[in-house]
Formats: structure tokens, C-alpha cells, sequence
């Protein structure tokens, strides 16, 4: 737990320094045709190690707060389901160089970080993959 604050206040205070990472989401089939709950998966593109934590709806419409993990390079993670096609995002690599961070907010051990909102289409269900790069 210590460590955690440690990353939180040192990703504060170099955050002035930092450069925003970019994301995309893209769908892949579920084995169930007809299935309306997106099965969330990040993805670490960057070339080093990225803290994330996400805000979502679960599928008995309670909002669910994860985080921080960490992802290492290349790694892709269940993020766990959801009943909705939005959710929020907070990110960063652990150098505090890239982050991705937007004007929505949630809290993380009772200290509110900034989020983005990240918007998937309404008409899929199903796995969803969100991918960060670091350029």
C-alpha cells in the first residue's frame, strides 16, 4: 500500500512533464452470438511498465472500481465485465513519462484521479480490447 502512494505522488508530481499516451479499442467475437456483456481487456503497447486503473459497470449495474495494475510490455489482462459501453481509465507508465488521463475523475483509495472516458460502440457485446501506446 505504501508503494501504491508512493507511484500515486510521484506520478503528481512529474506529471507537468509528461505527454499523453494514445488508445484504441477493437472488438473481437465472443464464442456466445448473442451475448450483450462486453468482456474488457487491456493491453500494454508502450515499452515499459504501465499502472492502470478503470471505473466500469458491472453486470449487475454496480460501478466497480480496479486498479492500479500493472500491465508489462506486450501483456493483455481481463479487465472484467461490464454492462454498458463506457467506462473510465487512468494510466500511467511507470516512469510518469506517458500518461493517459482526460477531464472525467474517480477515486482510487480515496484520492480522485483523473479519468478518460472511454466510449465503446452500443450495438456489441462481447471481447473488447483496449490497447495503450506510448506515442
Amino acid at each position: 500500500m505504501k508503494t501504491l502512494g508512493l507511484l500515486i505522488a510521484l506520478f503528481s508530481s512529474i506529471s507537468a512533464f509528461a505527454t499523453t499516451g494514445t488508445i484504441e479499442s477493437y472488438f473481437s467475437p465472443s464464442a456466445d452470438k448473442h451475448d450483450k456483456v462486453v468482456h474488457l481487456y487491456l493491453q500494454n503497447n508502450c515499452y515499459q511498465e504501465v499502472m492502470v486503473a478503470t471505473r466500469s459497470q458491472n453486470p449487475n449495474g454496480i460501478w466497480e472500481t480496479k486498479g492500479y495494475m500493472r500491465l508489462f510490455p506486450g501483456q493483455v489482462i481481463p479487465n472484467g465485465d461490464m454492462i454498458n459501453n463506457i467506462y473510465y481509465l487512468n494510466a500511467f507508465t511507470i516512469d510518469g513519462r506517458v500518461r493517459w488521463e482526460g477531464e472525467h475523475q474517480f477515486e482510487i483509495h480515496s484520492r480522485p484521479v483523473r479519468a478518460l472516458l472511454v466510449e465503446l460502440p452500443k450495438e456489441y457485446g462481447g471481447n473488447w480490447t483496449t490497447v495503450l501506446y506510448c506515442y
